[in-house]
């Protein structure tokens, strides 16, 4: 059911849904969060995407969100909006999602940004919610890295080197505040591996599409709810076998990990409720759980913590507070209480407690005037830490008001809570485990600083990659520090597991220790060295420049006159390079006839093996081999008939669909001067023509193209944006445009006094002029990178071709 929004402008939407119908089963959920981000969230209406989910499983999301398109979360950190939407009460969770961007860039713009804004909202979050948690929304790497900062932090020029510092700084955070996060970012990776075909990314390779969305909501109801995504009733559109291979790799790398993502990746509060007794029996001395040999309902009362660590828990200055929302603090743990490995600390209303409690801490709250003071029900105790953060909770009334015994978890420490007498004949058991018996605290101190046996290891295992090593030391997860050496600070990772892989290391001498999460370090500081790569090879083949191992700057030098004719970045948004382009291979068209000098270097600066040359003579117009015929051959094809030209070793056909403005291909390795095109779109206009690749002894070196011929396959009558059908373009302008994309000129081979007219995508005419040649040269260096159409008129007969300025 959904209800009417309770403010309605394009900055906030409310959206209620609630299932909670009469015969609503007992296991069913009604969860409240809040969206804050932007618009990797509203794209497809993730919140709403989430709710449905859960309908569809029996439960309820009552969600709000506050999500405004490029917006950080410092932006909202001082927006009213989101600050008074942050501050209602009763929020389950709420669910930050940063700017796509900014958790991958340098550390010290994340520092001042990302962590700081996240703290802010956080604080102001809990102190209206002090049970709701914090849900980090994990985002994923662009689909070819960030273009726009690679030219100045080279590890987001990829995919995986964006991803990988999201996904470190999202856990990074989420661990700092015992905040928990929802993994988008990883599922989409493993869908990205595993299932290459479900196409993530919207157009523009950044945002998601419908099933990038469905991923991350199936993350979130994971998250939520902790229920299996596996039994989501709704496909959101999509079909049934995509939708399931989501589902599954959601249950796979998020649901039965679910662990890993709850209170931050690795660091969970150590400390655990494990025993509460808020309602002892008054008959008799069957409630006298302090062994002082008096019954008192509030001295008897007591909340048992279990250290769940391997370290000894400094727990001083922990709070108790007797209610969610207008509770009291009832008492603080003095200074100097430290709880041992697997340790006990009670805490019991007052009296004088008599026993030995298994060896447990055994504290009692007498500086409180009314001790404890539990309610039997209507009340959620709160533990916050020395800091006034809320870390635990105990909800009494989730259990029996008046039981008369403890509750307690059953197994201890990691079980659900039951009521004592349930499985064993004891009403409590303060300070040891469920059947009376102490815990086991019994703990081997640290290890040694650098010991030998934790052999940490790096190995460099590619380009720009380390890969780290090291032997169990019996602890879950462990922090990787690296830095170069001479650096004044580390750059640390929390590691689950014995390796890690690092890439994106920029050439140079490095330092790195492996320590536990308290700090413990373990392992001797180790060295290691990235060198350049050494597989920076490039090839040309006539006018083709190199061919990069990987993406970095290319420089083109005349080599008698020293005159730089090249300066490219192949990825970014500096030199004469379309932002964002991932250039691997660039065309050289516009050079004279001239030795070249050709220098290629990688994204870290490092220099390709040899330095290349290449020299360029006038074209031999006699390696071009002439058209001769094109007839049509079958109604969706025609036979090109070209002259053949000695030493010739083949041929290359190009054909271009002129009615849609598409390249229908190369057509390479024909070794006769004639060829069937078959199976083309019919009614449409093809131009084509055809080059040839000539065999000198040294390389291949290819022509330039025929003069294009038109044909028009039959079955038409479609006309253009003019009115023009496909026939009244037939076949004689023969124009030649070259090269198309283009950084700056464009050739253009028209009949003479043909008129030629440039126009944007917006209609508007950027430059007319008539043809006073054969061939035409237009400069496009004062036009932005884009798309444009270029039309030619000649005697009334026109030509379009679709042109790319880079």
């Amino acid at each position: 059911m959904q209800f009417p929004p309770i403010l309605n402008s394009h900055l906030l939407r409310w959206l209620f849904f609630f299932s909670v119908l009469p015969g609503l089963s007992a296991q069913s959920l009604v969860k409240r969060a809040v969206f804050i981000g932007n618009s990797y969230t509203y794209y497809n209406d993730l919140p709403t995407l989430v709710a449905t989910m859960a309908s569809s499983t029996g439960d309820s999301l009552f969600h709000g969100q506050h999500t405004i398109g490029g917006y950080t979360l410092t932006s909202h950190s001082t927006n009213s909006t989101t600050n008074g939407l942050i501050g209602l009460p009763n929020w389950d969770y709420m669910i930050l999602q940063e700017q796509s961007q900014v958790p991958s860039l340098t550390d010290a713009q994340v520092k001042a940004s990302f962590y700081s804004a996240s703290y802010q909202l956080n604080d102001a979050f809990k102190l209206a919610n002090p049970i709701g948690k914090t849900l980090f929304y994990m985002t994923w790497g662009r689909e070819n890295g960030d273009a726009t900062n690679c030219g100045s932090w080279p590890p987001v020029c990829t995919y995986e080197g964006m991803d990988s510092l999201l996904r470190e700084r999202y856990i990074h955070m989420a661990d700092s505040i015992s905040a928990s996060v929802s993994p988008v970012g990883y599922l989409w990776s493993k869908l990205r591996e595993d299932h290459p075909t479900i196409d993530l990314y919207a157009a523009d390779g950044s945002h998601p599409s419908l099933a990038g969305s469905y991923a991350a909501a199936c993350c979130f109801y994971s998250l939520i709810f902790q229920k299996n995504p596996v039994f989501i009733g709704y496909n959101a559109g999509l079909d049934t076998n995509t939708a399931g291979v989501i589902k599954r790799a959601a249950r796979t790398h998020v649901f039965s990990i679910l662990s890993q993502w709850q209170g931050g990746s690795q660091l969970n509060f150590p400390l655990i409720v494990n025993e509460v007794l808020y309602d002892p029996s008054n008959t008799a001395l069957d409630g006298d759980a302090n062994g002082d040999g008096v019954y008192d309902q509030e001295e008897d009362s007591f909340i048992e913590f279990i250290n769940t660590s391997i370290f000894d828990f400094d727990a001083s200055g922990l709070q108790i507070w007797d209610d969610a929302v207008s509770g009291s603090l009832k008492y603080t743990v003095p200074s100097g209480t430290l709880i041992p490995p697997n340790g006990a600390l009670v805490v019991f209303g007052g009296g004088t407690p008599t026993g030995s409690f298994g060896g447990a801490i055994v504290l009692t709250a007498s500086s409180s005037p009314d001790g404890l003071n539990f309610n039997n029900s209507g009340e959620v105790i709160i533990i916050k830490d020395s800091n006034g953060q809320p870390v635990l909770s105990f909800d009494s009334d989730a259990l029996s008001n008046n039981p008369n015994e403890s509750y307690t978890r059953n197994p201890d420490v990691t079980g659900a809570f039951e009521q004592h007498n349930d499985n064993t004949p004891l009403l409590f058991s303060p300070g040891t485990q469920i059947d009376g018996t102490p815990f086991n605290t019994t703990f081997n101190p640290p290890l040694p600083t650098c010991n030998p046996a934790f052999n940490p290891s790096a190995v460099i295992t590619g380009n720009y990659t380390v890969k780290f090593n090291w032997s169990s030391l019996s602890y879950g997860s462990y922090s990787l520090n690296v830095r170069e050496v001479g650096a004044s600070t580390w750059s640390s990772f929390v590691v689950s597991g014995l390796q890690r892989t690092l890439e994106n290391r920029a050439p140079g001498n490095y330092e790195f220790y492996v320590a536990d999460l308290s700090g413990n370090d373990y392992s001797c500081t180790g060295t290691f060295q990235v060198n350049c790569a050494t597989d920076i090879s490039y090839s040309y083949n006539g006018f083709q420049a190199p061919e990069l191992g990987r993406l970095g700057r290319l420089r083109v030098f005349n080599t008698t006159g020293g005159k730089r004719k090249y300066d490219i970045y192949l990825v970014g948004s500096q030199g004469d390079t379309t932002e964002g382009l991932d250039r691997r291979q660039v065309n050289f068209t516009d050079l004279g006839a001239d030795s070249y000098t050709i220098y290629v270097r990688d994204a870290y600066g490092c220099l390709a093996d040899s330095v290349g040359s290449y020299t360029v003579n006038a074209l031999d117009t006699s390696w071009i081999p002439n058209l001769i015929n094109a007839p049509n051959n079958s109604p969706n094809g025609f036979r090109p008939t070209w002259n053949s030209v000695d030493g010739i070793i083949n041929y290359q056909l190009r054909i271009q669909n002129v009615t849609d403005g598409t390249l229908e291909g190369f057509i390479t390795g024909i070794n006769d001067t004639s060829y069937a095109v078959t199976n083309l779109p019919t009614g449409k206009l093809y131009r084509f023509n055809v080059r040839s690749r000539y065999n000198n002894g040294v390389a291949n070196v290819v022509s330039g193209y025929s003069n294009a011929v038109s044909r028009n396959l039959p079955a038409g009558g479609n006309k253009d944006e003019e009115g023009n059908t496909a026939e009244s373009l037939a076949n004689s302008l023969n124009v030649q445009v070259y090269p198309n994309p283009t950084n700056n000129l464009l050739y253009v081979q028209v009949p003479e006094g043909s008129t030629l007219r440039l126009i944007d995508l917006n209609g508007r005419t950027l430059t007319s002029r008539t043809a006073s040649s054969s061939e035409e040269q237009l400069d496009l260096s004062a036009l932005a990178a884009g798309v444009y159409l270029l039309e030619v008129n000649s005697e009334g007969q026109l030509y379009h071709e679709r042109i790319v300025k880079e």
